[in-house]
């Protein structure tokens, strides 16, 4: 049995985008790793990690990390069209919800949709 691949990482690769193709859906483990140069098992676990991989992503992408959560009241303030005071105030007066990160208040990207949505509907004619 000759590999004909070069790293795993490779081999990882190839069934990634042959499963995805659905290349191999009607065929053995035995069958595939004969294909790729490699015995059945070996490729019975590649396809388990790849579950495990793509089950990883589903789960960075449900979160998003790389999103911003968080904004501070300058931030807020020059997306809704108002000076930092008048957030700060809108927080004392707890009509924004915000925490302290520090010295500083942070506010949840789901509270700045909320207001968003009432800048917006305030805007459109009614």
């Amino acid at each position: 049995m000759t590999k004909r691949t070069s790293s795993k990482a490779a081999r990882l690769m190839i069934l990634y985008h042959l499963r995805q193709d659905g290349i191999i859906a009607d065929l053995t483990l035995q069958e595939i790793g004969d294909a790729l140069g490699f015995n059945r098992s070996t490729i019975m676990r590649d396809l388990r990690e790849l579950d495990s991989v793509e089950q990883e992503y589903r789960h960075i992408m449900a979160t998003q990390p790389w999103l911003k959560r968080e904004f501070s009241t300058a931030e807020v303030a020059e997306d809704l069209g108002v000076s930092s005071d008048t957030i700060r105030r809108m927080i004392q007066d707890d009509m924004i919800v915000a925490f302290k990160r520090g010295e500083h208040w942070r506010i949840a990207l789901a509270e700045l949709n909320r207001w968003r949505d009432v800048v917006r509907a305030q805007k459109s004619p009614g």
